[in-house]
């Protein structure tokens, strides 16, 4: 089982701000699990995003376009 990130230790590992990875679980573009009313991101999500030749991820986070 993957380990659960918070939107913070999510956002640190992508380098991004801790609103923009709680837009991106919002819109669906980064995996998310709600438990109550926290937010927890899987961290092969995050490894997902971070490597670009995994097939699954979506050709909008590879920068191709549609």
């Amino acid at each position: 089982m993957s380990k659960l990130l918070t939107i913070q230790e999510a956002a640190e590992r992508l380098s991004l701000s801790e609103s923009k990875v709680y837009r991106m679980t919002i819109q669906g573009e980064l995996e998310s699990i709600h438990i109550g009313r926290a937010v927890r991101v899987p961290e092969k999500a995050i490894e997902a995003i971070t490597n670009p030749n995994r097939p699954s991820l979506p050709s909008y986070l590879k920068g191709e376009k549609k």
